[in-house]
C-alpha cells in the first residue's frame, strides 16, 4: 500500500514539474522551457456544403417541408420532434407548437447545473447562449419560426457539445425551414 502511494505521488510530482516547464502563449517559458517553434494550429474547417433536405419522410404532417442542412444530413421523427442530424456537430430538433421564450429564458438563467455564462444573441425570437457545465463551455440555441401558418421552435439536441459556428449553422437551418 505504501509503495503504491509513493508511485502515485511520484507520478503527480513529475506531472506538475512537466507542466511548470511548458511555454505560455506569449512565448515566455518557465524554467527549462526550451526553444523551438510553437506547435502548428489546425486550420478552421471549411463550412459544410448545404443542400435542401425534404422533411416529408418524417411524417405526413411535414409533407412539402424543406430545410437547408449540411449535405448528407438526415431527418427522422425524434420522439415527436423532427430530428435533423449531420454528424456530431449538427443535431437540430424542430418542435411544432408555440413556446414561451420568457419562461424558457428564466429556466436557462436559473439552471444550477448548466450555468449561464452569457447571451450571444438575445432577441424576441432567438436565444443563443453560452453555458458551462463541469468546467466545460457549451453553446446552445433556442429559436422560434413559422412554416406557413405553423409555429415551430428549434433547439440543439442536448448531450453533444457545440461551438458557436455549429450553433450558427443550426440557427440558419432553422430559419430556412419552409413549406
Amino acid at each position: 500500500m505504501k509503495t503504491s502511494r509513493m508511485i502515485l505521488l511520484s507520478m503527480l510530482m513529475a506531472g506538475l514539474a512537466t507542466a511548470g516547464c511548458k511555454k505560455d502563449k506569449g512565448g515566455e517559458g518557465g524554467a527549462g522551457g526550451g526553444g523551438g517553434a510553437p506547435a502548428p494550429t489546425e486550420p478552421a474547417a471549411a463550412p459544410a456544403k448545404l443542400a435542401e433536405l425534404d422533411l416529408s419522410s418524417v411524417g405526413e404532417d411535414y409533407a412539402g417541408w424543406k430545410i437547408m442542412a449540411p449535405e448528407g444530413a438526415t431527418a427522422k421523427d425524434d420522439f415527436g420532434a423532427i430530428g435533423v442530424k449531420a454528424g456530431d456537430g449538427f443535431q437540430l430538433e424542430i418542435h411544432t407548437g408555440d413556446i414561451n421564450m420568457a419562461e424558457r429564458k428564466k429556466e436557462i438563467e436559473s439552471n444550477d447545473i448548466n450555468k449561464l455564462k452569457g447571451y450571444l444573441t438575445d432577441t424576441a425570437d432567438t436565444l443563443v447562449y453560452e453555458s458551462e457545465v463541469m468546467s466545460k463551455k457549451e453553446v446552445h440555441l433556442l429559436a422560434v419560426h413559422k412554416v406557413g401558418d405553423v409555429a415551430v421552435y428549434c433547439e440543439n439536441t442536448k448531450g453533444p457539445t457545440y461551438n458557436k459556428a455549429q450553433i450558427e449553422a443550426m440557427l440558419a437551418a432553422c430559419k430556412s425551414l419552409k413549406k
